[in-house]
């Protein structure tokens, strides 16, 4: 109880990935393979589209590959967003406890 009210000083670490290709496809296998540690896509509860991926119709795309990764939830949260990506996902969590925690 002594804990109580009290939080701490530092940032909680947040690790942001990111994958480039010309699609959906190619930007999540060049993540994969950049990535340092195995990736567990069973922990992907929410999914943020840009807004260009909006414009451009690829929504399709997206959808079907998770559909071909059986790790991902089912139950995924979609969000759309004007801002960049990187922004909201840096973004200081609001009881400042690490997104994955």
């Amino acid at each position: 109880a002594k804990l109580e009210g009290q939080q701490k000083a530092e940032q909680p670490p947040v690790w942001v990935g990111k994958g480039e290709g010309s699609s959906f496809t190619e930007a999540a296998n060049d993540l994969y393979s950049t990535s340092q540690q195995r990736l567990n896509l069973g922990q992907i509860s929410a999914i943020l589209f840009s807004e260009r991926l909006m414009k451009e119709n690829k929504v399709g795309e997206v959808l079907e590959l998770i559909n071909r990764y059986r790790e991902i939830r089912y139950l995924a949260w979609l969000f759309s967003t004007r801002e960049p990506p990187e922004e909201i996902l840096l973004a200081t969590p609001f009881f400042r406890f690490s997104p994955n925690a």
